[in-house]
């Protein structure tokens, strides 16, 4: 295959190719894939208009969890560098610019933690974000605000304090109406003492799964229009008055009920001012396919832009392929289908997938070693930062048709160079014609690879 690759003379400084595969054998890696001039043999073809523009994309990255910060804290300062510039950085690492975290804890949580469990503290005088900052959750997204200034930062709460519940337990049950109110002051507190702390946020979402009211990890449930009226009466008009940089991202659960959401929720326009975005995970076998309810709701909404939030595989799938091919046929297929962002789930948990209080172990790009001073990066590192790494926040997705077997994505990064990405999941090698614009030229693609090529810049 590397032969193939390096016979090919690269006559066209303009083209500037990447490629990693499913062997591992290369990794980001620049390689001569396109020939410029003479006679193609390629009987199809790859063709990209970059006059034709859809969706401008705000980013790519993952969620920062508490066992995330937990990790961070038991390795050196060297390797907490090397991780965080792994991730963060646009030259060195993948450019990675979002990040979700959770408010109060998760399932990715070392263990269950609100900042206020005084019962009946209505007035919220025991409020205190003290436990991120002990555990960590402060001072690493301080480092990551330092490193990305321009990182955007998603809270999302996977449960109120128990004592707001009618269940009066952290993983099932519903927030008491009664405290509706109290639970809005809450969200727009942690706002309030992040910012203070030096960590700004973006947007929150109002509830993380709003369905899943009974899990084994912290949960609370809503119906439709609950949830919409919580949003409305309380949490929008508080946040707007509060903080009026900060958006609201509605939904935040399985894209295949999208629709049935959108239509109880956004029900007339006073309604639809309250969310800036939507967002969804990819569950309910939704894993790398099913994206009509997105299409349907772009039909519905043409305005209102969505994100894929999470994106997770349950297991550790420590040096898996497999996963690494998942994660970027869903990244380019959301892409393909109007998403602004992609949001993997985690971000450094340690190699059994934790520490996770309800033993529900998951996978990350870079992972650590029980012993804190090794490192694993996993090809779904790579295969993720094939995307992020090269297109940048305020780049256009472009028209793009390419021939069965290979799917590909295309974009317009702002300063003007056309990306385009390319994932062989066969076990063959394939030739086509890359055509973008007036450009382009003869391009090898190696079985199980994910390539981007750069035109222009």
């Amino acid at each position: 295959m590397l032969a193939v690759l390096t016979s090919l003379a690269f006559m066209n400084p303009r083209i500037t190719s990447y490629f990693s595969t499913y062997d591992l054998q290369n990794k980001l890696r620049l390689a001569k894939m396109v020939r410029i001039g003479g006679e193609s043999t390629a009987r199809e073809s790859i063709e990209v208009d970059p006059t034709k523009t859809y969706q401008t994309i705000l980013g790519f990255g993952g969620t920062f969890s508490e066992n995330a910060a937990y990790n961070f804290k038991r390795i050196s300062p060297a390797m907490q560098d090397k991780v965080m510039k792994m991730y963060l950085d646009p030259k060195e690492g993948a450019n990675w610019s979002l990040l979700r975290i959770n408010l109060n804890s998760c399932d990715a949580s070392s263990k269950v933690y609100t900042f206020d469990d005084a019962a009946g503290d209505i007035d919220l005088k025991h409020f205190s974000i003290q436990p991120d900052i002990d555990n960590n959750m402060i001072p690493s997204l301080r480092r990551v605000m330092q490193l990305r200034p321009d990182a955007k930062i998603m809270a999302s709460p996977w449960s109120a304090p128990a004592w707001m519940k009618d269940s009066k337990i952290n993983n099932h049950g519903k927030l008491l109406p009664e405290y509706q109110p109290v639970w809005a002051d809450y969200m727009v507190r942690f706002v309030s003492e992040y910012k203070k702390n030096g960590v700004p946020i973006w947007c929150v979402t109002p509830q993380n799964e709003p369905e899943a009211s009974w899990q084994k990890w912290d949960a609370m449930g809503w119906s439709n229009k609950d949830l919409g009226d919580f949003v409305h009466n309380h949490l929008a008009p508080k946040l707007r008055a509060a903080h009026p940089e900060v958006e609201i991202i509605g939904w935040d659960h399985n894209k295949n009920n999208l629709e049935r959401w959108a239509k109880d929720t956004l029900t007339s326009p006073e309604r639809k001012k309250d969310y800036q975005g939507i967002a969804y995970h990819w569950y309910e076998g939704g894993e790398g396919r099913f994206y009509e309810p997105l299409d349907k709701f772009a039909k519905m909404y043409p305005d209102i832009p969505y994100i894929a939030n999470e994106q997770g595989l349950f297991g550790t799938f420590m040096l898996d392929a497999h996963a690494a091919e998942l994660y970027a046929t869903d990244i380019l297929e959301n892409m393909n289908h109007g998403a602004m962002g992609w949001i993997v789930w985690g971000f450094f948990f340690d190699h059994l997938g934790g520490p996770n209080h309800a033993k529900n172990p998951s996978h990350t790009p870079i992972m650590v070693m029980s012993d804190y001073k090794s490192l694993i990066v996993n090809p779904t590192y790579y295969y993720i930062a094939q995307v992020s790494k090269f297109v940048n926040r305020g780049a256009k997705r472009v028209a793009c048709s390419a021939p069965t077997g290979l799917l590909t994505s295309a974009f317009v990064n702002p300063d003007g160079g056309t990306v385009v990405v390319v994932l062989n999941k066969g076990d063959n090698e394939a030739k086509v014609r890359l055509s973008v614009g007036q450009a382009g030229g003869e391009l090898v693609v190696p079985p199980h690879s994910l390539s981007t090529h750069i035109v222009g810049k």
